[in-house]
């Protein structure tokens, strides 16, 4: 059993390591469009395992990225 205490805000100004793990890097997402500060997400590239346009459906729905490095 896991249990879950919300917060009010989420800061963000942080970095998480995705190792290349698309579940990681959905749940950084997540985080990130709720964050007060921007929340940068290394090795995210995993993502195409199970939705390769991820986020550039993001983009689409109106989030702000910016791919700082590619493969």
């Amino acid at each position: 059993m896991i249990e879950i205490e919300g917060v009010n805000e989420i800061r963000g100004g942080c970095e998480i390591d995705a190792l290349n793990d698309h579940r990681i890097v959905m749940m950084g997402v997540i985080g990130a469009l709720s964050a007060r500060e921007s929340v940068t997400i290394i090795n995210w590239e995993g993502i195409s395992k199970s939705w390769p346009t991820f986020i550039w459906d993001l983009e689409r729905l109106g989030a702000e990225v910016r791919i700082l490095n590619s493969p």
